[in-house]
């Protein structure tokens, strides 16, 4: 009799899930390309990068320019990332919260579901018990 209202959450759960797996399995080969030569090309700046970086002079090495200099090649290839694939980025987004705010729905007539077992439950064991006092 629990399991009544079970559907509801499994449901919801296959509903968050399977929408963005979907939307996934068809994006990803779609960027691949582009991806492989971002990260080819993000290998070998990086290691032309690390091989600078052993040249640098030991006290200059943590100072406040290569420091500066690091975070703004970070934040210069996390924004062309973004720019990249922002339509994709935001449609992955999108099918996301979609099935969260379903996922969400169902959750809630699980748990009223639930609710209304119990309190049905309580219900008749409390009549029950008060037919069983009077006799």
């Amino acid at each position: 009799m629990k399991k009544k209202y079970i559907w509801a959450l499994v449901f919801g759960i296959f509903i968050l899930i399977v929408p963005t797996a979907i939307y996934l399995g068809f994006l990803i080969p779609k960027l691949s390309e582009r991806y492989n030569i971002l990260m080819a090309s993000a290998g070998t700046i990086g290691g032309g990068a690390f091989y600078g970086a052993t040249l640098i002079p030991e006290k200059l090495k943590y100072g406040k320019l290569l420091k500066t200099a690091v975070n703004s090649y970070t934040l210069m290839c996390l924004i062309w990332i973004v720019q990249d694939f922002l339509p994709q980025i935001l449609g992955c987004i999108a099918v996301f919260v979609t099935s969260f705010i379903i996922f969400r729905v169902l959750l809630g007539v699980y748990r009223d579901g639930r609710r209304k077992q119990e309190n049905t439950e309580l219900a008749t064991e409390v009549a029950r018990s008060i037919t069983e006092a009077i006799k």
